[in-house]
């Protein structure tokens, strides 16, 4: 078991601390592992650049689930004389739209953090680069640096959001980045991808009044295809004779129970 106090340990001429886990992102994958990792004994650094919880918390995940119950509420108002209950809608206030959705991240950023200090977690922000002898160099805003070593390093760098060539984002072109930021809702959108995300937005957008569009490349729907194909095969594989049969009969049941 480790201990909760790291080490000093000479890295060329530098003296670098040295814990028993360096976690490189500040993610749900990341910060995870650290916590686990801290409530097992072992003395932990966790290093973000950004702000803990990385992408899902902070741009990705959270602040979505916040959009998409908003959308739910209006979409429910409009509706509402459908169920017996007489309401008017004025429109919605996208301002408070984006304090609530807000307010529910910095709630959570502050349960994070708290949690590192509760279980004794270093926290480093700052960019984390990995070198020789599992050696970390934590680089921070303003330009200095400092070095941590790991008896155990975990990658957990996460993900940013896709761009196209000759698509420089700013202005009307944005990312989920941006998205998730805006301070008025557009009157009409298109959401160019139709994975989860892209529906995701499609569907805020229309409930809440503006005009999306969702342009898909056909080979998307190939890829789609694909993937099911694949899913048959495995399915064939784990059900043996007569899959096809048990296939559709799982199916019913689904849609029964659906």
């Amino acid at each position: 078991m480790g201990s909760h106090n790291p080490l000093a340990v000479r890295v060329g001429y530098v003296m670098a601390d040295l814990y028993d886990l360096v976690v490189i992102g500040g993610g749900p994958g990341g910060y995870a592992a650290a916590f686990y990792g801290a409530s097992a004994g072992l003395s932990v650094a966790l290093i973000e650049k950004d702000t803990i919880g990385g992408t899902c918390l902070n741009r990705g995940c959270i602040p979505a689930k916040a959009f998409l119950e908003t959308a739910a509420v209006a979409r429910h108002v409009a509706h509402s004389a459908d169920f017996g209950v007489n309401s008017t809608a004025n429109g919605v206030d996208f301002s408070v739209t984006q304090a609530r959705k807000q307010k529910i991240v910095d709630g959570l950023v502050k349960g994070l953090t708290g949690l590192t200090k509760s279980k004794k977690v270093t926290y480093l922000l700052g960019t984390g680069s990995l070198g020789a002898g599992k050696t970390v160099t934590v680089t921070a805003a303003d330009g200095s640096t400092q070095q941590v070593q790991g008896k155990n390093v975990i990658l957990a760098a996460g993900s940013v959001p896709r761009t196209i060539p000759g698509f420089e984002v700013g202005g009307p072109i944005m990312t989920s980045d941006e998205v998730l930021m805006l301070d008025k809702l557009p009157q009409r959108v298109a959401v160019i991808g139709g994975g989860a995300i892209g529906c995701e937005f499609a569907s805020t957008f229309a409930d809440l009044g503006s005009q999306p569009s969702r342009p898909r490349h056909r080979p998307c729907q190939r890829r789609r295809e694909e993937l099911q194909e694949e899913e048959h095969r495995h399915q064939d594989r784990c059900l043996g004779e007569g899959s096809h049969a048990k296939r559709q009969w799982w199916h019913r049941r689904l849609v029964r129970r659906g």
